[in-house]
């Protein structure tokens, strides 16, 4: 109301005035616009920053989180699935493996004592028989030599 009692005056300096007047308060409104209007954008990019940066850092530990358990779930099942039986596994045929060269062993010395003591065996009945044998066959030339001896001296006298 004030712009148009301004504006219905004849009077060019008032005309002036109340014409710089509304261009200022217009100015004055646009600055007042821009810089709420910049103030709203730099407040929302900075929420936008905000979250984007939140959300990217939970997604990011939520990954992590998941890769860890994966990784715990996939050891343990890899432990329990492969490590564990093969562990058992080679521990079994280890102990039968030790099992087995302790009875060869065994069996092997056993043979051998065997084959000792019958070697031996065989030897001391050798040896006894040939001792035997000579025993037997220097009391034949003992007798021998009394038979000759005493036919000797019986036909001497």
């Amino acid at each position: 109301m004030n712009v148009r009692v301004y504006l219905d005056r004849k009077d060019d300096a008032s005309a002036s005035v109340a014409t710089a007047e509304v261009v200022v308060a217009l100015v004055v409104l646009i600055l007042v616009v821009v810089v709420v209007a910049v103030i709203v954008v730099v407040v929302v990019v900075v929420v936008v920053v905000v979250v984007v940066v939140v959300v990217v850092v939970v997604l990011v530990i939520v990954v992590v989180v998941v890769i860890v358990v994966v990784a715990i779930v996939v050891i343990v099942i890899v432990v329990v699935i492969v490590v564990i039986p093969v562990v058992v596994a080679v521990v079994v045929v280890v102990v039968v493996v030790v099992v087995v060269v302790v009875v060869w062993v065994i069996v092997l010395l056993a043979v051998w004592v065997i084959l000792v003591f019958v070697v031996v065996v065989v030897v001391v009945v050798v040896v006894a028989v040939v001792l035997t044998v000579v025993a037997v066959l220097e009391v034949l030339v003992v007798v021998e030599v009394t038979v000759v001896a005493v036919f000797q001296w019986y036909w001497q006298q």
